[in-house]
């Protein structure tokens, strides 16, 4: 019994120094920069509309304003990257809206990757409204439609608000509650009492 309980503790000594030195995963992207790659999708898929005029200049308004400093410039980018030009102009040939209806960020399901690992979660940045597309010239509504978007990912609980930006409140979200272990000494106490328990049991047997 003596041996089965020294098996036992030597397994805990062994496997906790190899999941300390396990590798990190990749860090995940601030949930800023996330929204950004949404709303780069979405620009993309307006931007291809073949009635566009090659070379058109275009004027992008993003509304509320409040969202338009961190994710106008991927729009730029967007309408460059199919050939048309960014433009502040009020007569631009173009007029492109995005109306943000709904964007934030939300956690759920904390859990471990296994017994020793790190405790993650699920994060799901969402990224809705509508999008209208003018040819300021003739009056011709290009696109006028809603869109939606959204991505789903795993993060860690640990530090998850460096995914955060301080002076964006949507990038803010609540975790969830934890898992069942909250810390990685609970599973380790909780394995060596399961041994104490066994060998005293035998122990009283014999």
């Amino acid at each position: 019994m003596k041996r089965i309980l020294m098996l036992l503790l030597a397994g805990v000594a062994a496997v906790v120094p190899a999941t300390l030195r396990a590798d990190d995963p990749p860090a995940p992207k601030p949930t800023v920069r996330v929204f950004q790659e949404l709303m780069s999708a979405v620009a993309d898929s307006l931007f291809t509309v073949p009635a566009t005029p090659g070379n058109a200049t275009v004027r992008s308004v993003v509304q509320p304003a409040a969202h338009a400093w961190y994710l106008e410039h991927v729009i730029h980018s967007s309408a460059r990257a199919h050939g048309l030009v960014p433009s502040e102009d009020p007569a631009a040939q173009c007029d492109a809206r995005f109306g943000i209806e709904q964007i934030g960020v939300t956690y759920e399901d904390a859990r471990r990757t296994w017994i020793f690992g790190e405790q993650v979660m699920d994060r799901t940045v969402r990224l809705a409204g509508t999008v209208k597309f003018v040819e300021v010239g003739t009056g011709a509504i290009l696109v006028s439609r809603p869109f939606t978007s959204s991505v789903r990912d795993t993060v860690p609980v640990v530090g998850f608000e460096s995914l955060e930006s301080p002076g964006i409140p949507s990038t803010h979200g609540v975790p969830p509650p934890s898992g069942m272990f909250s810390s990685l000494v609970e599973p380790i106490v909780l394995i060596g009492s399961v041994a104490v328990a066994v060998y005293l049991l035998f122990s009283v047997r014999n």
